[in-house]
């Protein structure tokens, strides 16, 4: 009896986690602000995307923030912004709201 309890808690344990695994993290602006290309080559995946799918990804959200600060820190938009190296540079210049 015992023995076919113990298998039952098992089997159940055992089911009740294998929905749980580790999610990737996701990147945050700050993230793609020091690496700036893996914000351009995340921006070309999104562009691939349905519409409605870019919305509610978040990283594609990050990755345009990203994007749309380096070319006002640039101050012309003519320049190619995933060359920025400004933050990489000087990291801890990334503001707090950033890194969420």
């Amino acid at each position: 009896m015992r023995r076919i309890f113990l298998l039952s808690l098992t089997a159940i344990v055992g089911l009740g986690l294998t929905g749980c695994k580790e999610d990737e993290p996701k990147k945050t602006v700050a993230d793609y602000l020091l690496a700036p290309l893996e914000a351009k080559a995340k921006l070309e995946l999104c562009e691939k995307m349905q519409p409605k799918d870019v919305i509610n990804d978040k990283e594609c959200n990050n990755a345009n923030k990203a994007r749309d600060y380096l070319k006002h820190l640039n101050g012309d938009p003519n320049r190619h912004w995933s060359e920025v190296d400004f933050y990489i540079k000087h990291p801890e210049r990334i503001s707090e709201d950033l890194k969420k």
